[in-house]
């Protein structure tokens, strides 16, 4: 009980930007007991691979990626040694086409919206096949510790244009940022055939990059301007992560 004071005693609101990455709890325990508080029920998880969320026993959780897995470890050669989630549902994460409206407790976006090539449609639809009151688990990597550090971090101005006009415009731009940051290839002729790769095979990048509180600035601009009727219920810097829980409806 006394770790999970030392999270719940964090626990940010609207008015309260998170500063330092935490250091008094490692970031599976502080992962586990925030699923343990806030899922239940039955639920899915959106890109999990190797490494899904652990959760209670109480808490039922399908798998959603948009290949099964041996054509995961063929498209992602870097996995071929780890062990895989087996996929219930192979459906793109973003729209989750095959996942029926108000029918999910929860739905688990570990690492997973900085993939999605508009963000903003990817939670509109999380929050679609929730019910009322479900609980959405997003987490995404603060850039500020990955070698996504040398990116400008993405406006919401961006990912309004994006949704609203398509985000195929900006696509090989992120692809160059991506072999610059990740790949960090720079000769120019090198970078132009690893984007074309890259994009040829529509490699899972991170399309956008953000800090915990341009993270949170986000979550104000789609409250206000695209999905009002959610709660955030906690924002939380966890070492080199920011873990958000946001409630369906009020």
């Amino acid at each position: 009980m006394n770790l999970l004071k030392k999270i719940l005693h964090r626990v940010m609101s609207f008015q309260d930007l998170p500063t330092e990455a935490s250091q008094d709890l490692p970031t599976g325990i502080t992962r586990k007991l925030i699923a343990d508080k806030y899922l239940s029920g039955n639920g899915i998880e959106i890109g999990a691979l190797h490494n899904p969320l652990p959760v209670s026993k109480n808490t039922a959780v399908r798998y959603v990626d948009r290949m099964p897995v041996s054509d995961l470890k063929t498209h992602y050669p870097e996995l071929a040694r780890y062990n895989l989630v087996d996929i219930d549902i192979v459906d793109d994460g973003e729209s989750l086409h095959t996942v029926k409206n108000d029918t999910q407790d929860f739905v688990i976006a570990n690492h997973f919206i900085e993939h999605c090539k508009n963000p903003i449609a990817a939670i509109i639809s999380m929050f679609r096949v929730l019910k009322s009151g479900g609980i959405i688990y997003l987490a995404i990597p603060d850039k500020r510790y990955n070698f996504d550090k040398i990116r400008e971090n993405t406006s919401f101005d961006h990912l309004a244009i994006d949704h609203r006009q398509g985000p195929s415009v900006s696509k090989k731009k992120h692809f160059e940022e991506w072999t610059l940051s990740w790949n960090q290839i720079t000769d120019p002729e090198k970078a132009k055939k690893r984007v074309e790769y890259l994009m040829g095979i529509d490699y899972s990048i991170h399309y956008h990059v953000w800090t915990s509180d341009t993270f949170l600035d986000f979550l104000f601009c789609l409250k206000k301007e695209f999905l009002s009727d959610f709660q955030v219920l906690l924002f939380l810097q966890n070492e080199d992560e920011c873990i958000t829980i946001l409630k369906k409806g009020y």
